[in-house]
């Protein structure tokens, strides 16, 4: 067994897999190396396996939002090289033959917009239509079946590019960028929707240090982050982070 090429062994069906993973046991035991090390090492075998194709999706389409919810992909809007999209259509992982299935139109197209999940509502935020940023936002409730896209409050600010993410009920809105009398004006930024009130309006909070778009943001710890990104003029490698239990206190 030591002499087999285990690397030329059929990698690409189930029982292909065992046989490599046995015959790599064999050479690693008689080599010495204890079973911890040895799982550990065929796990990460495991993870260099090739990509595999999934169903394609019913419409070609760039910029477009992508959000998971239960077991669920969600692909919105985006633009196809000739017109920007209001579509939406979502694969189903649970089901290993599932084919996209369209949902529910936007009620206008968006491109470049922000995405975000929250009480099985899927809300697209601003985004560019093919003329101008848009400041509105809107939902779709994924309970319900059939249903229909909802408008909430508009934003403050019409922005492309933007940044999104939900923490503790309050969804917040982040850079982006703004057309303006021809220019692309690059913002700084911050406001949110609380998602726990029936009719609720964005709030301003603080801006962060430089206008950023393309970057990227999460939430550890109950601090906001942003991560690099394009200002208008040059790239950016600066950081930055905002304790959203303490706003006052600025990024």
């Amino acid at each position: 067994m030591s002499n087999i090429d285990v690397k030329k062994m059929r990698f690409d069906t189930k029982e292909g897999h065992e046989r490599r993973n046995k015959a790599i046991t064999n050479i690693l035991e008689k080599k010495g190396v204890s079973k911890g090390v040895i799982k550990l090492i065929l796990k990460q075998e495991f993870s260099l396996k090739k990509w595999e194709k999934v169903d394609n999706m019913s419409f070609s389409r760039s910029n477009m939002g992508i959000a998971i919810c239960g077991n669920k992909l969600y692909v919105i809007g985006g633009y196809d090289g000739n017109k920007y999209l209001n579509n939406v259509e979502c694969l189903d992982f649970s089901d290993p033959n599932a084919k996209w299935q369209e949902l529910s139109h936007m009620s206008v197209n968006r491109a470049s917009l922000g995405v975000e999940i929250y009480d099985n509502k899927l809300y697209a935020i601003g985004g560019w239509d093919g003329n101008e940023c848009l400041k509105s936002v809107e939902y779709l409730d994924l309970s319900k079946q059939d249903a229909k896209w909802q408008n909430v409050a508009d934003m403050s600010v019409n922005r492309e590019n933007i940044r999104v993410i939900v923490c503790d009920s309050k969804l917040y809105a982040i850079g982006g960028r703004s057309y303006i009398e021809g220019e692309w004006i690059y913002s700084k930024s911050l406001e949110y929707l609380d998602l726990s009130k029936q009719d609720g309006k964005w709030q301003n909070v603080a801006d962060m240090s430089v206008a950023r778009g393309r970057f990227g943001v999460a939430v550890f710890d109950g601090k906001l982050y942003a991560f690099g990104g394009y200002g208008g003029i040059r790239r950016l490698k600066s950081a930055e982070c905002l304790d959203l239990n303490n706003l006052a206190n600025g990024w």
